[in-house]
């Protein structure tokens, strides 16, 4: 029998080691929540890279989880929880970059989790790139 992925609030999500993708609404709703600039919350909790081809170049924000999220608190509860980024609002079970994020969850650890629903990867893609337009804008 199949179960779905519940959160169980353990944190190891969190604590992984791997990247979470920033996308630009995640910028603008984190930085207006913490009450700070959109530029310094780039700054003091991002890094940034650039996809290229041929024709073009996409900058991405992303933030290094480490040891652990620096929106992670003592209690392994979300101290944004209400603004999570994107990525966190749909991970570990429908969308996660970060090394081992299913592997390091307690729920995936057992057998015949599935996810509650099915993302289709060009949901992400367009969020992206719907918000760096949004972005440029400010």
């Amino acid at each position: 029998m199949q179960k779905f992925f519940i959160c169980k609030k353990c944190g190891m999500c969190c604590k992984n080691n791997g990247i979470v993708i920033i996308y630009p609404e995640d910028v603008i709703k984190i930085s207006e929540y913490l009450e700070i600039q959109t530029v310094y919350f780039l700054k003091k909790y991002c890094n940034q890279c650039f996809l290229k081809n041929a024709k073009s170049q996409l900058e991405i924000y992303y933030m290094h989880v480490g040891d652990k999220c620096a929106f992670l608190d003592e209690n392994n509860l979300c101290k944004i929880n209400c603004v999570k980024p994107i990525q966190c609002q749909y991970g570990p079970s429908q969308y996660f970059l970060s090394i081992n994020s299913q592997e390091n969850c307690v729920q995936y650890k057992e057998k015949n989790l599935i996810a509650k629903a099915e993302i289709d990867d060009s949901f992400f893609v367009k969020k992206l790139l719907k918000g760096y337009d949004i972005l440029r804008e400010i």
